[in-house]
């Protein structure tokens, strides 16, 4: 009997796991399929109501709406016509399930949302922002005096100033024409792993095309068109100032920047406004502005008719200078009241040029200026240079043989007269800075310093940028 009973709660105890285990595995596949469903598919239309589902055949009204709603894993498809913009705040996606605003061909942000941005990311993380065209109206807003007014096209911040130190992280902002806003075109804060690609920052009233501001590490920012914008193109500012300084992001630096296949032109102007009550946008931004950025690539990036630098890499906000950064196969051709194609100031030491091309016709400035701080471990070399090289604040050289006797500097450089310059590109009165045929540049610089993954680049020496769309882009800035 006893044998029995033992043989029967033996069974009894197999039974029970057999279910359990059955159990479990029923769990893990309601999870599995809920995780497989939660990923949805949304769409936004101008004639769409927010009361409807959002579906395909049923879409939503508003792209507010659609921010409020979606989670992790989700898409909104947005159809062409005009909207307001969005907001977005303490909601994220993950590196795998990302959320993703896809705007189809003809879908326009032309009303900014309550601060005056078209679509503004706060505390929000693995976000993507596709194909959108935001079109603003060239008023700074002002929160009391302009409320209809706008400040950034894109805006992307986190959190580095409470103890909470929630920076956003990896946001993608892809494909999008930004055009006549008030303050800026693109702009973030605290934001590390940011992707800036293939967009076009036109015409800010007051700043920037592109400001990546703040410690944040490993922006790419990436084929991206820049033009006329009051101040830099691209601003990189590591600001320490106004970070938390107990948190341990809060470095007061960028580093392992990339910088690469832009093309930026006619910025730095300035901007004078016919309202009184706005002040005017100061003239001299640099095309590419960089305070606190180390350990970062700057490469093949065409800058044409800028009015202020054309790079300017220096330490001012940022903890430190900007340092230990390669510059390579740049094309920098200067406005004539422009100021030098490339200035290092401020304690921007380390820092290394090869294979860029420096270009300044006018008389005022020249092909490139090193304060006496900036000297220190600076590498260049290979370079095609036009007009005078200024050591310090007072020491002119108006030859590359006396700048060489003076810094041992671009001993393989090449000095470009002024007769020669219309000759190295295709069409320079078209704006199209591909290397001609015959130019002489075509064998003046060194695979070495290439970086790019195209084989074609890597093994080339030619000196300046390459990449199809300088002999083919849009030279008239503006939507």
């Amino acid at each position: 009997m006893r044998n029995n009973t033992q043989h029967s709660a033996r069974r009894f105890e197999r039974f029970r796991r057999f279910q359990t285990s059955k159990f479990c595995l029923f769990c893990v596949f309601c999870l599995f399929l809920k995780s497989s469903l939660a990923a949805s598919t949304y769409f936004v239309d101008s004639n769409g109501s927010d009361s409807n589902v959002g579906g395909k055949q049923s879409p939503w009204r508003t792209l507010q709406f659609a921010a409020d709603k979606v989670e992790a894993g989700d898409t909104v498809i947005v159809r062409a016509g005009e909207y307001r913009g969005f907001s977005m705040h303490n909601k994220s996606g993950t590196a795998t399930k990302r959320i993703i605003f896809k705007a189809q061909p003809g879908a326009i942000i032309n009303q900014a949302g309550r601060l005056g941005d078209g679509i503004n990311l706060e505390y929000s993380s693995f976000i993507t922002i596709d194909g959108f065209q935001l079109v603003g109206n060239g008023i700074p807003f002002d929160y009391r005096t302009r409320p209809n007014g706008t400040r950034a096209g894109i805006r992307v911040v986190g959190d580095g100033r409470s103890d909470t130190g929630r920076f956003s992280t990896g946001v993608h902002i892809l494909n999008n024409q930004i055009d006549l806003f008030g303050v800026w075109g693109i702009f973030t804060g605290f934001s590390g792993g940011l992707v800036i690609d293939n967009n076009q920052t036109m015409r800010s009233r007051q700043q920037h095309g592109i400001y990546v501001s703040n410690s944040a590490d490993g922006p790419v920012i990436r084929n991206n068109l820049v033009c006329g914008n009051a101040a830099s193109g691209i601003q990189l500012n590591a600001d320490y100032a106004t970070g938390n300084k107990a948190l341990t992001r809060v470095d007061g630096l960028i580093t392992q920047a990339v910088i690469e296949d832009n093309i930026i032109y006619d910025n730095g102007k300035g901007f004078e406004f016919t309202d009184s009550s706005i002040a005017n946008a100061r003239a001299g931004g640099a095309a590419i502005n960089l305070d606190g950025v180390q350990n970062s690539v700057i490469k093949n990036n065409l800058l044409y008719r800028n009015y202020g630098s054309g790079l300017a890499i220096f330490g001012q906000d940022g903890k430190e200078p900007s340092r230990y950064n390669v510059f390579a196969n740049n094309t920098i051709v200067m406005a004539n009241k422009g100021r030098y194609a490339i200035q290092l100031s401020k304690g921007a030491s380390h820092n290394i040029l090869g294979n860029n091309i420096l270009i300044h016709k006018g008389s005022r400035s020249g092909a490139m200026q090193v304060e006496d701080g900036a000297l220190e471990g600076l590498k260049s070399n290979y370079n095609g240079l036009h007009g005078v090289l200024k050591l310090g604040s007072f020491k002119r050289f108006n030859t590359l043989t006396e700048w060489q006797r003076a810094t041992a500097l671009d001993t393989k450089s090449k000095q470009i007269s002024f007769t020669n310059i219309d000759k190295l590109f295709e069409d320079i009165d078209k704006d199209n800075y591909q290397l001609s045929q015959d130019s002489v540049l075509h064998s003046s610089g060194t695979p070495n310093f290439r970086l790019s993954k195209n084989n074609d680049i890597a093994t080339s020496t030619a000196i300046g940028a390459m990449f199809s769309a300088i002999g083919n882009h849009k030279t008239e800035c503006g939507l």
